[in-house]
C-alpha cells in the first residue's frame, strides 16, 4: 500500500551472558511469516541508538494495518508513544548494517556477521546502551514488506550467543586452619 515499515527488537544479553565473557559468534533466526510476493528483498538490521518503548497495541486480522498505537509503543514518529520523539522519524538507528539477509519466501531466515558480535560484545560490556536493532527492509519499492513472528507467536525471534567466559583469576591459598594443640594430662 505504499507504507513504510520497520521493525525494533532486542534482547536482555547481560542477564544472560556471564559479565567479563567473550562474544565469538551471534545468529538471529525469525521467521517470515506473511509476504505480498515471494520476490527477494534485502532486510537489514541497524544497531539502534536509543531506548523504544513497547506498548499493548495489537494488530488484528492480517496485520498489515497495524494498529492504534498504545502508550509507551514505539511508531515510525515516537520512542515512546505519545510523549517522546525519535530525532529522525523512523528511529535512530546507525547508518552501518550489522547484517543483511535476502529474503523472499515464508520461511525461518538467519543473520550473522562479524558486526553483529560487535553489537552483542558492546551491549554485554555497556548494557545502559542495548538498545537492539532495527529491522529495515527495501523501502523503495511497493510490496515489499515482510511480516516476522513477534515473542507472542509460535516462532518467535531466537537470538543465539557463543561466548568464551572470562578466564578466572588464579585462586589464593584458602587459609588452612591452625593445629591446636590438646593438652596431654
Amino acid at each position: 500500500m505504499g507504507e513504510l515499515r520497520r521493525g525494533v527488537l532486542a534482547f536482555n544479553i547481560a542477564a544472560s551472558i556471564p559479565t567479563g565473557s567473550t562474544i565469538t559468534g551471534v545468529t538471529l533466526s525469525m521467521n517470515m511469516s506473511r509476504t505480498p510476493i515471494s520476490v527477494a528483498y534485502p532486510v537489514e538490521l541497524h544497531k539502534l541508538l536509543v531506548d523504544w518503548g513497547e506498548g499493548t497495541s495489537q494488530a488484528s486480522g492480517e496485520e498489515g494495518d497495524g494498529a492504534p498505537a498504545t502508550p509507551n509503543d514505539a511508531t515510525w514518529r515516537h520512542r515512546f508513544f505519545d510523549t517522546i520523539f525519535w530525532a529522525a522519524q523512523g528511529g535512530d538507528f546507525s547508518a552501518s548494517v550489522s547484517a543483511s539477509q535476502l529474503v523472499s519466501v515464508v520461511g525461518l531466515y538467519t543473520w550473522s556477521s562479524p558486526q553483529m558480535v560487535a553489537d552483542v560484545q558492546d551491549w554485554l560490556d555497556n548494557p545502559a546502551g542495548n538498545f537492539g536493532w532495527l529491522v529495515l527492509g527495501d523501502e523503495k519499492p511497493t510490496l515489499t514488506a515482510k511480516r516476522f513472528d513477534t515473542r507472542e507467536s509460535a516462532n518467535p525471534p531466537l537470538l543465539t550467543i557463543q561466548y568464551a567466559p572470562s578466564p578466572r583469576a588464579t585462586p589464593l591459598p584458602r587459609p588452612r586452619p591452625t593445629p591446636h594443640r590438646r593438652p596431654t594430662h
